[in-house]
Parts: C-alpha cells; sequence; structure tokens
C-alpha cells in the first residue's frame, strides 16, 4: 500500500498481529537530514518534501550507542538513524487517536525497531494509530559546551520534531492531531515529562504516560556540561581541548569518527546516582529551539507548565543473559 502525506510518498507492508490479523507498517520513514559533518551536534535540520516513492517496508538500524546495560558492549548502530516507525490498523473508522512512543536506555541506548519495540500488542487494539522513533544517544545526543555552539539536549530535540512531524502530517494516515498522546519508561519517562515542562511544545501532544521517570529524577541533569566536553575533547585527542574556545571546540569534535566518541564514555566511568548514564539533558541557553530553558525546578513552578492529563507509574525490568 502507498501514501502520500506531505513529506512525499512512501509504501509499506503489512505485518500480522500478535492475536489479531495484520496491521500497516510503514518504516524508516525519514524525519530529519542525517545529522552528519557539520550537522553533528547541531539541532535537527527538517528533511525537505522528497518526490519519489520511498521504500518504508523495512526499519533503519539503531542510532550508533554502546549499551552497557549488555556484558561486553560493543559499538553499534549508524550515525544517521533519524528515522521514524508509524503503524497503524487496516479497518478504520475516521480518525484514530495517536500514541508516540519514547524508547527508555539512559539516555545512552535503546532501539525503535520492531524486533525490540514491537508494536503487536497495542495494534492488537485496533483503536490507535502507534509511532515510536529514534533519537540520538549518549554524547552524539547529549553532549554540551553550555552555550550556543553545542547547546545539547538533540535527542530531545529530534523526538520535538517528530512531534511537530506528527502535526504535520499524521492526518494523511488517519491520526488525530488533537488525540497525541507521548508516553515511554526510563529514560523515554523522563524525556515525556521533559516535553511537558517544555514552554516551546504547547498543543503538540494532549496526554502524557510516564513510566519509571521523571524530569526531577537524581540523574536527569548533567550540572557542569562544559567541563564535560573539554574532557571528551581531551579523550578524542582535540590539541588544547582544556583551553580553546567552545566553537572550536565544537568544531573539532565534529571531525573525530563517531565511534571514537562513543568509545570515549568508558572513561567516564565513575560512581554516582546513576553511573551508566554519563550524558544527559541540560539546562540550556533559553531560545525558541530550547528543551530545558530553565532548571527542573523552575520550570514545574512556572505558569507555562502545561496542564495535561498526565499517568504515572513504575515498571521493573528485568536483564537476563544467557551463556553458551
Amino acid at each position: 500500500m502507498t501514501i502520500c502525506p506531505r513529506v512525499g510518498c512512501m509504501k509499506g507492508r503489512y505485518m500480522n498481529g500478535f492475536q489479531t490479523s495484520e496491521f500497516e507498517a510503514y518504516m524508516g520513514i525519514p524525519y530529519a537530514e542525517p545529522p552528519l559533518g557539520h550537522l553533528r551536534f547541531r539541532n535537527p535540520v527538517w528533511k525537505p518534501r522528497w518526490h519519489h516513492v520511498l521504500d518504508a517496508t523495512k526499519p533503519k538500524p539503531d542510532c550508533i550507542q554502546k549499551d552497557y546495560f549488555l556484558p561486553n558492549a560493543i559499538v553499534y548502530g549508524e550515525e544517521d538513524c533519524l528515522y521514524l516507525n508509524i503503524y497503524r490498523p487496516v479497518l478504520r473508522a475516521g480518525l484514530l487517536p495517536v500514541m508516540l512512543y519514547i524508547h527508555g536506555g539512559g539516555f545512552f541506548s535503546g532501539s525503535a525497531s520492531p524486533s525490540i519495540i514491537g508494536p503487536e500488542y497495542i495494534m492488537d487494539t485496533g483503536e490507535v494509530i502507534l509511532v515510536t522513533m529514534a533519537y540520538r544517544l549518549g554524547p552524539l545526543g547529549f553532549l554540551s559546551t553550555g552555550d550556543w555552539n553545542m547547546p545539547g539536549n538533540f535527542g530531545l530535540k529530534d523526538q520535538h520534531m517528530v512531534l511537530k512531524w506528527i502535526r504535520n502530517n499524521i492526518e494523511s494516515f488517519d491520526g488525530d492531531r488533537t488525540k497525541v498522546t507521548i508516553f515511554g519508561h526510563n529514560a523515554g519517562a523522563v524525556a515525556t515529562h521533559m516535553h511537558l515542562l517544555n514552554p516551546n511544545s504547547a498543543n503538540l501532544f494532549q496526554r502524557v504516560i510516564s513510566m519509571s521517570g521523571t524530569a526531577n529524577v537524581p540523574f536527569a541533569i548533567t550540572k557542569e556540561p562544559l567541563k564535560q566536553a573539554r574532557r571528551m575533547g581531551e579523550l578524542c585527542g582535540v590539541p588544547n581541548a582544556k583551553y580553546i574556545n567552545t566553537a572550536d571546540l565544537a568544531s573539532s569534535l565534529r571531525e573525530v569518527d563517531a565511534s571514537q566518541i562513543v568509545n570515549a564514555g568508558d572513561s567516564f566511568k565513575c560512581w554516582d546516582v546513576d553511573p551508566l548514564t554519563i550524558f544527559r539533558p541540560v539546562v540550556e541557553p533559553p531560545g525558541p529551539d530550547s528543551i530545558i530553558p530553565d532548571t527542573i525546578d523552575k520550570l514545574m513552578k512556572s505558569i507555562h507548565y502545561q496542564r495535561r492529563p498526565w499517568l504515572l507509574g513504575l515498571i521493573r525490568i528485568l536483564h537476563v543473559y544467557l551463556k553458551n
């Protein structure tokens, strides 16, 4: 089947439900330009409209990461990873509510792939349009100099762009742009709360579900981002990384191999409230593209704090590793 939203036409495929029949899947839809070269460590840039029929039958690779939840973690994934997936029922009676899932993983790992984040249970309901997405992780998603040269929160800004993409395109999939629920677990739950606090996200969603995470958890914010960025520069061989100006530091880090940057995270490991989550959101300079323009406490007390139906809960995830 082929569908043509504002961004361009795409061909999807059918997937089998868990206990029900088929549903439609449109996967690997680009929502932003690949964050490569001069676009690394910058806010996402809209993917322009394409004029061919996009093959949306297969998911794209995960964002480049090193999953420290796994034994003998290695770097895998791609830096070119800003894609989303849309699933919808075959039979629809009018516009359906939309659910946007933000995956967890401590801001350094995770996947939007249907092989990991399977849509089958939700699609069995036949009552919603489900969207999943990849967003930048680890240092490539959250390293910051604390100023406009590398403001940080790129992973959150990727998510914010997907919210805008949904507003502009989801009606072509028979989704109701006025009934959008964002939900996530772990770091994804923290992100949902941050979007709720963000004054620039007003009217992009109407409901929130946060599972095991809020924006005021102890591991949510990096307190000294410039110190961390300079240390990253040292580990990546940037000359005089401790002293050069932030513009030169950011420019030099854009020249470093992505795998080297991700691997450098090993050298940041230290005991903290969460020793795995090293690269985190930051308080950034206020502006139209800011996600966290002030401290979390002040944002929670602000008149701009969106009043939305908000479901909070806890989940437990058991990681089981099998050895041959």
